[in-house]
Order: C-alpha cells, then sequence, then structure tokens
C-alpha cells in the first residue's frame, strides 16, 4: 500500500510540473473518434470573425458536414457550424485561411481529393459561402498543400498548389494562381515555371534570400525514387528558377511536412522538414556560403523511431529562442526545446516532451499552435485518429493541450497590410531586446494539412519590453516601433498616406498620413509629376518624388495646394494636411505622385519612415 501511494504521489508530481494540460473536456472541443484515414485529413485555425482569438474549422471525416467552432474565450468554444455555411466536408487535404479579397476578414481555402477544391468566402462574422468555380481556383486533382503569398507584390495574396498526383496516380505539376484583384484568380503556371512534377505534400512561401520577393520551398514525398524537395527562387519578374540543388535544399526524403523560421537569432531562414523514414532534415543557412547545412544530428533532432508528418517552430517557454514540435504518427509527438545558443556552437536541442506533458501517442497527422486563451502561451491542438496499428482508440477527434509552464513576457503581433495585402503575409517582424533580435516572417502553408493562425508570437524572456519593432513590408515599406511594453498584443498597420476624395479640379479634400509608431515626430509630404528617380538619401534609401516644380511648390510653407505640408504626428499616429486643387482646366488629367517622410534626428538622414502615396489623376 504504501508503495502505491507513493506511486500515486510521484504521478501526482509529474502531472502538476508538466507544461501543458489535456483541457479538451471543458472546452467544448469533445468529438466521438474518428476513423482511420491514411495520410489524414485537413483542418485549419484563423480568427474569423475577427475577435481576437482564434476559431477552429474541422472536417469530422468524408460526407459528414464541417464543424465550426467559435472560440469564446477562457479555452471555452461553442459549435457554429449550422450557421457556418461551410457544408458537407470531401476528402479533405490541406485546409488554409487568408484574405483573398482584401476586405479584412479571412477565407477559407479547401484541398479535395479527386473533387473541386472550394473556396469559402467569409462575410465578416464567420459565415461562408463558397465560391471557387466564379473565383477560377475549383483545380480538381489529388491536391495535398494550399499555401498563400504576393509573389508579384501588387497587395493581393497569390495562390500556389502542391499536387502529389492527379487523379489516375500520375505526374501532374503544382499550380500558381495570380490573384486579380478582388480574390479572382488566373492560372499561372506554366509562365511563372513553378510547376513542380515531384510528390508534393507540402509547399510554403519563404524568403530565403531575403531580397523582399517570396520564394516557394516544396516538400516532396518518395525523395529517394521520385524527385526530391524543390525551391523556386522568386526572381521578381513573375517568373522563377528552380535552385534547390544550388542551395543544398534538394534532399531526397519522404517530405511530408516542414516550417521555417529564423531558428538561431542570426537573421537567416532555417528549415525544418520531416521525413517518412526514421529521421528528419533540419537545415541551416549559411550566409556565407550562400547555401543551407544538414544539422539535424549535430542538433539532435534528426534520429526518431517514427513516421514524421506536421511540425511547426513554437517559442513554447517564451524565453525568444524557437523551439520545435513534431507530430509522429503512431509514436510519441515530440518538443525539442531550443538551448539559446548560437548555431556556431551546435548546442544539440533538448527533448522536453515528457516534462511537457506533450508527448501525445494517439494516431494523427496533424497539429496546430496557437495562443488560444490569448494568455501569452502557446497551446497546441492536436487531430487525433483511431489506430490502425492496434494502439488504441483516442478519445476523441481533438485534444486540446494548455500551456501552463511558460514564465518568459511576451509579445504578440498581427500585421495589417494597407498597400500590401491585408494580412501582411511575406512581412518580415524583427523584434530586438538588449543584443537579441528575433525575426519571423508572416506565413502560409507550414506544417502538414493544417493551416496555421498568421499571428506571430514572440517570447521576450526577463525582458520587460521589447526595445524595437522593425517590420519589412511586402511593399518594401519599412516601419520602426520603439519601446513596446511586454505582455500585449498588438496590431501594426502598415504606414500609408491616402485621399479623402477624388481629386476634382476647384474642390479641396484631405491628404491623410497614418504612421503607427511615429506618433510625436515631424512630419513632410508634398506631391510631384513623377515618383522617379526621386530623391536618393545618403543612406541608400529614396523618396519616391520628383524634385519638380509641384514638389518644390507643395512642400514650401503657406502654399496655396498643399496646406499643411509639414507638422507633427498625433499621439495616435495620423497627420492630415488640406489639399486644394486648383480650378484650372489644363491640369484635368494630370498624374500626380505623393509621399510622406517623418523626421528624426537619431535616424539615418534624419528621416525615420517613408511613406510612399497614391498616385491620383486630376479630374
Amino acid at each position: 500500500m504504501m508503495r502505491l501511494v507513493a506511486t500515486l504521489s510521484l504521478a501526482v508530481c509529474a502531472l502538476s510540473a508538466q507544461s501543458f494540460n489535456d483541457v479538451t473536456l471543458t472546452s467544448g472541443l469533445s468529438l466521438p473518434p474518428r476513423p482511420f484515414l491514411f495520410l489524414g485529413q485537413g483542418w485549419c485555425i484563423g480568427d474569423f470573425d475577427r475577435d481576437g482569438d482564434p476559431d477552429i474549422v474541422f472536417p469530422e471525416q468524408p460526407t459528414q458536414p464541417f464543424r465550426y467552432f467559435r472560440n469564446d474565450g477562457g479555452m471555452s468554444f461553442s459549435d457554429q457550424s449550422a450557421v457556418a455555411g461551410l457544408g458537407i466536408a470531401a476528402l479533405t487535404r490541406q485546409i488554409t485561411p487568408a484574405d483573398v479579397d482584401n476586405d479584412g476578414d479571412l477565407d477559407i481555402y479547401v484541398c479535395n481529393n479527386a473533387v473541386p477544391n472550394q473556396l469559402f468566402i467569409n462575410d465578416g462574422t464567420g459565415s461562408f459561402t463558397e465560391e471557387a468555380a466564379a473565383r477560377g481556383v475549383d483545380f480538381t486533382s489529388q491536391t495535398w498543400a494550399a499555401t498563400f503569398g504576393d509573389y508579384d507584390r501588387d497587395g493581393w495574396v497569390d495562390l500556389y498548389l502542391g499536387v502529389r498526383t492527379n487523379l489516375v496516380n500520375t505526374y501532374t505539376p503544382n499550380r500558381l494562381y495570380r490573384n486579380l484583384g478582388g480574390g479572382y484568380f488566373t492560372d499561372v503556371t506554366t509562365v511563372s515555371g513553378v510547376g513542380e512534377l515531384g510528390l508534393t505534400l507540402a509547399a510554403m512561401w519563404f524568403d530565403y534570400n531575403l531580397d523582399g520577393w517570396p520564394d516557394i520551398f516544396c516538400a516532396n514525398d518518395k525523395g529517394t525514387s521520385q524527385p526530391p524537395n524543390a525551391v523556386y527562387r522568386n526572381d521578381g519578374n513573375g517568373t522563377f528558377t528552380e535552385v534547390s540543388a544550388a542551395i543544398n535544399a534538394q534532399q531526397g526524403v519522404c517530405g511530408m511536412g516542414m516550417d521555417f523560421i529564423d531558428a538561431f537569432n542570426d537573421g537567416d531562414q532555417d528549415v525544418f522538414c520531416t521525413d517518412g523514414g526514421n529521421d528528419h532534415v533540419f537545415i541551416v543557412w549559411n550566409p556565407v556560403t550562400q547555401q543551407y547545412v544538414e544539422l539535424q544530428n549535430q542538433l539532435a533532432v534528426g534520429q526518431v523511431t517514427s513516421i514524421g508528418w506536421g511540425c511547426q517552430f513554437l517559442d513554447y517557454d517564451n524565453d525568444g529562442w524557437p523551439d520545435l514540435h513534431v507530430v509522429h504518427g503512431d509514436g510519441s509527438n515530440l518538443l525539442w526545446r531550443n538551448p539559446a545558443a548560437p548555431i556556431a556552437s551546435l548546442s544539440p536541442w533538448s527533448n522536453e516532451t515528457a516534462a511537457t506533458g506533450t508527448g501525445t501517442a494517439w494516431a494523427q497527422y496533424s497539429a496546430a499552435v496557437a495562443d488560444f486563451d490569448l494568455d501569452g502561451r502557446l497551446d497546441i491542438l492536436n487531430a487525433l485518429l483511431i489506430s490502425n496499428s492496434g494502439s488504441g482508440t483516442p478519445p476523441g477527434a481533438l485534444e486540446l493541450l494548455q500551456n501552463n509552464g511558460a514564465a518568459g513576457n511576451w509579445l504578440r503581433v498581427r500585421t495589417q497590410g494597407v498597400a500590401s495585402n491585408s494580412d501582411g503575409l511575406g512581412a518580415r517582424v524583427r523584434v530586438t531586446t538588449g543584443t537579441v533580435t528575433q525575426e519571423q516572417q508572416v506565413r502560409s502553408g507550414i506544417g502538414y494539412i493544417t493551416g496555421s493562425s498568421m499571428e506571430l508570437h514572440f517570447g521576450l524572456g526577463t525582458a520587460a519590453q521589447a526595445d524595437s519593432i522593425e517590420v519589412i513590408w511586402p511593399t518594401g515599406r519599412t516601419q520602426t516601433l520603439d519601446a513596446v511594453g511586454a505582455n500585449q498584443a498588438i496590431v501594426i498597420r502598415e504606414p500609408s498616406l491616402s485621399l479623402s476624395a477624388a481629386p476634382v479640379i476647384g474642390t479641396s479634400l484631405s491628404i491623410d498620413l497614418d504612421t503607427q509608431g511615429d506618433s510625436g515626430l515631424g512630419y513632410l509630404m508634398g506631391l510631384a509629376l513623377s515618383s522617379t528617380p526621386g530623391i536618393v538619401l545618403a543612406s541608400g534609401r529614396t523618396v519616391p518624388l520628383t524634385l519638380d516644380a509641384v514638389a518644390q511648390l507643395t512642400t514650401a510653407p503657406g502654399n496655396n495646394v498643399l496646406l499643411q505640408p509639414a507638422g507633427i504626428v498625433s499621439t495616435s499616429g495620423f497627420a492630415s494636411s488640406t489639399l486644394t486643387v486648383p480650378n484650372l482646366a489644363s491640369i484635368v488629367g494630370w498624374t500626380v505622385y505623393s509621399a510622406a517622410v517623418t523626421l528624426d534626428v537619431g535616424a539615418p538622414d534624419g528621416i525615420k519612415t517613408i511613406i510612399p502615396g497614391p498616385a491620383f489623376t486630376v479630374q
């Protein structure tokens, strides 16, 4: 009896020390177990009703309705499937959220097997209408992966599809669809050169060379006998070049899932890819050779005993260094902790699975990571299946693990594009605390068949603030927020300059500046008849206005066209000037360019932020 009591006591102590606790039964996510489905069925998370917390879209199994669980806060969800308009699920693969029409809410793209893919357009409340055929993306094949990114940087997210095989199990190219505006697409696969013929199970946009143009990574199945993993470099002109061999990213594995991040806080983009064998691939960027280096074995994240599937980088302990969670089929999921050391040390990542309580061993393919209860600690949601290998039946279809262990400070960041796409997909966000700078790209398509949240989570350790947050937007605009307090969620708006009305001769309107993070700074705005070659600054940056007669007039104090060309940015980041359009018929049809800058004596050239404005035609 004493031995039994001691054993129970030790078990209770171990559970209480775990970082993650199963809260599925009290969350409203209790669903009956799902039968085993080979290669899995996709699902996604996202803030579909824009109330600030992540919701869940989940198909229980083919021929049954999609389930839409609205997050009601505090790890509590309610089933809103009856009013969501998502209908009956087919055999789904990846389900990916994105705002395809730039109306401020997340739409949903569904990859299906052997029936047309679906695009559900959100009305802003979490109610959807299926419009794939009308919008040009009702592709039919064995589509496994869907990832969104603005490859041409026109402010509209484009769609790349990973196709494992076609309906008769022969090779068929992956697909790239260009967003023409408003969420309507056209197939540009052939002209862009990205028709990858590998057995693609996962695909993601990532800017590996940090040139501002999003590239494509394809994780390919059966890569030892079929085409290996592939990388397509964006050439910035609508075409791509296959460069995987040149940058040593052509590993021949059974590529299942993947994610990327600056894993060592050195400014480079590193990639983890799960393998269907007994190993994984962790390739780390070498800026000297401009190639990737395989380091999975040196970092102790390569050798495993089960097939790997989904994976996500996450800073589960908020120490400012991204850790790694990997799903392992019928074997235990694994959580590896980043040793918070530079890559040169080759310090092994420690296996914290048992200590954290994350070793889910039910059959599964995918997981998602998000701060579901908004407490500043990243939680894990697993999708479970009845095993086909005799390891048993899970208690339900979902397992929600609440993180109760992270002690460090944190920031949660959502990017809001203006000239860029509305969710800022592809934006680079750099958070600096002391001598450490973390960087993440707003990304889509990571993991395996699961669409994850586009919010970024940064652990800050013991720091009470981020000394700076720098955002490099897809447009190329750079924005910096200084001294941002820890333990809060922030929405960072892209700096913008806009007109309040049409510029008609003889009328007045306002030209409005929104530059979050520049409150209290001076500003200067102006107009010109050309944006090129612009005003080149000593730092190499360019203000996109030619210093012509119109520019000299509108930037001068007291001019009668742009009445307040200079002033102070308000505490909320706004400034405005009246624009009086001269009543001259001769200027009708003129194209006029606009731009603004904020002034800071501590910034290069004395200019902190450069904000290109709209080009407009005088009416």
